[in-house]
């Protein structure tokens, strides 16, 4: 009877701790070069308007919003596998932003003028708000919309996008 013998080891180190890096569970890292380590549904970002210092990091992204008076300015990317029954939520922290012209939503043209889920305004802090998209069109767009004269020190860090 052949006796099945599992690997011990790999390169000297114990089959047990191989799950572990940095003392968190492999499962759980998304990147261990300092970025969040909770998956999110871009992979990339687009901007229109007037976006300025703009970073996309593994699964979160920051920028700095320049504003001109009247001008909308959005960070978006597109979603293909909307089915009308879905609520994305938008986690980041906001900071420099005192005007209530900043929402989070979805639309189904790149230039958000056919909005079909928005959130309520928000200002400076951290925050966390839900768009439920009920429209079927399986393509659209999610994004930060800045739609007033954007204040000079706005900024958005640590975008994460999530299905709720």
């Amino acid at each position: 009877m052949a006796v099945s013998r599992g690997i011990a080891n790999m390169s000297g180190t114990t089959i047990a701790n191989v799950g572990i890096r940095s003392g968190v569970p492999k499962a759980n890292i998304w990147d261990v070069s300092g970025e969040q380590r909770q998956q999110s549904l871009f992979r990339s970002l687009t901007s229109g308007g007037a976006i300025a210092n703009y970073a996309v990091g593994k699964n979160s992204a920051s920028f700095s919003v320049i504003g001109t008076r009247g001008q909308l300015a959005y960070v978006f990317f597109p979603y293909a596998l909307n089915d009308g029954r879905n609520t994305y939520v938008f986690n980041f922290t906001a900071s420099g932003i005192s005007q209530n012209g900043f929402s989070v939503g979805a639309s189904t043209t790149a230039n958000f003028s056919n909005i079909i889920g928005q959130s309520s305004a928000f200002t400076s802090g951290s925050q966390s708000l839900s768009v439920r998209v009920s429209d079927r069109t399986q393509a659209i767009f999610l994004g930060v919309i800045i739609n007033s004269n954007a204040e000079p020190n706005a900024a958005i860090s640590n975008l994460i996008v999530t299905i709720a």
